[in-house]
């Protein structure tokens, strides 16, 4: 199942050729970036599957970030102080066979893993205006986790709102939208 999954396959991978110091502070890393995000703690893999599934969701046609959604993925590996290696090789993964059933597979039915991962992604993908395809995906993606077309809505509004305080660098809309975002991750 793993070899056929590309997200799952390159994450086994990465994980068995890292060092322990790495691993120890990529899991530092993870642990805090969860906290904040999510409040509450993710492991190393799975935080690992999602950020390559969100950057599935954001990626073009052709499998590819756009310049300001790639710095966007960089600057928040590093914000978290996310080893180089493991910065490294999210950046370089390549989502071109990535499918939706691969997506799916790493989202267990009713868990907050399924909202986060279609927030955190429409983030990412919103830094230069959300294109079609990219509403389009993630509706699909929300259908297919059992998630309402309007819970999804929310979620795209949400972004696209984030989207707009960030280049405009207001700090105190960006402090209320993460109470909204939190507050649309615990919807059931």
């Amino acid at each position: 199942m793993v070899a056929d999954n590309p997200i799952l396959a390159s994450t086994t991978s990465l994980l068995d050729r890292l060092d322990d110091e790495t691993l120890e502070a990529a899991e530092e890393a993870v642990h805090a970036h969860a906290r904040e995000a999510i409040g509450e703690a993710l492991s190393l893999e799975d935080e690992l599957n999602l950020l390559k599934a969100a950057k599935w969701i954001a990626a073009d046609a052709n499998g590819k970030l756009s310049a300001p959604e790639r710095r966007c993925l960089q600057d928040i590996l590093a914000r978290y102080h996310m080893p180089e290696d493991v910065q490294d090789h999210l950046l370089a993964f390549d989502v071109s066979d990535v499918r939706r059933e691969h997506v799916v597979a790493l989202i267990e039915p009713g868990s907050i893993r399924g909202p986060f991962l279609l927030i955190g992604a429409l983030a990412l993908a919103a830094v230069d205006e959300l294109k079609d395809t990219e509403r389009a995906r993630a509706r699909e993606l929300g259908d297919a986790l059992g998630l309402s077309s309007d819970r999804v809505a929310a979620y795209i509004a949400e972004a696209e709102a984030e989207a707009h305080a960030y280049r405009r660098d207001d700090r105190g809309m960006l402090r209320r939208l993460r109470a909204l975002r939190f507050a649309l991750l615990r919807l059931r």
